[in-house]
């Protein structure tokens, strides 16, 4: 069996409703009897890319940081990501999401050398999907 044409591409909509399809050959003027009927629920299992060029720099009592937004339109926003020079894992800063592509961390001490790193997160409910981190970059407090 070789399909002439394709018929009806469908939007693939990630609403959370139940979407069933039906596949049948053409040819020609001729349709052929539909398949079984499929049923699923999409949802989104991908996670957005890592946060890209990332900048960290030490002002005096706190490192601001700044990188470049997602493109991907369901990004929420970012977790910012530190740790001390030699940690192997980072934590977050803070208790809620960063929704724009910049974070001041105050919360820094003098003399102590820091690690960041950003996450973006996307709108998926009820738990959304977490990028990779972005590349690491470290400072020294001021």
């Amino acid at each position: 069996f070789r399909p002439e044409a394709i018929v009806a591409s469908v939007p693939f909509a990630l609403d959370g409703r139940e979407r069933c399809y039906v596949v049948r050959s053409v040819r020609g003027e001729v349709e052929g009897a539909p398949s079984e009927a499929k049923c699923v629920v999409p949802s989104d299992d991908t996670p957005p890319e890592p946060p890209a060029n990332l900048i960290v720099r030490a002002n005096e009592g706190e490192i601001s940081l700044v990188w470049e937004p997602n493109a991907e339109p369901d990004v929420a926003g970012y977790l910012v990501l530190r740790g001390e020079a030699g940690d192997a894992t980072l934590t977050p800063v803070t208790d809620t999401v960063v929704t724009e592509a910049r974070y001041t961390d105050r919360t820094v001490r003098p003399g102590v050398r820091y690690v960041y790193a950003v996450q973006a997160i996307d709108s998926r409910l009820p738990r959304p999907n977490v990028s990779g981190e972005s590349a690491r970059e470290e400072v020294t407090a001021r």
